[in-house]
């Protein structure tokens, strides 16, 4: 039982740790990104941005996949609902 909530707490960290990172420090910090002295750099700082940002997005796809291998009773549920 340990095993499967430190599995959900770790895939949860992976997903959304990233993106709240670079947002509290940006948010803390509101000209260490926007400093950016080429184009490049504000290329590159919007790609990680928006990768981050589906990273994020990704824990809706992997949390019902999850649960469905974690939890018993939910796939006893998803049985009787189909």
């Amino acid at each position: 039982m340990i095993f499967k909530i430190v599995t959900l707490a770790v895939v949860h960290l992976f997903c959304w740790l990233p993106f709240s990172v670079v947002e509290s420090l940006n948010d803390l910090f509101p000209d260490l990104f926007h400093r950016c002295s080429t184009d490049i750099h504000m290329q590159i700082y919007y790609r990680s941005l928006s990768i981050l940002i589906l990273i994020t997005s990704m824990s809706g796809i992997v949390y019902p996949v999850l649960y469905c291998f974690v939890w018993n009773n939910f796939k006893v549920n998803i049985k009787l609902t189909l």
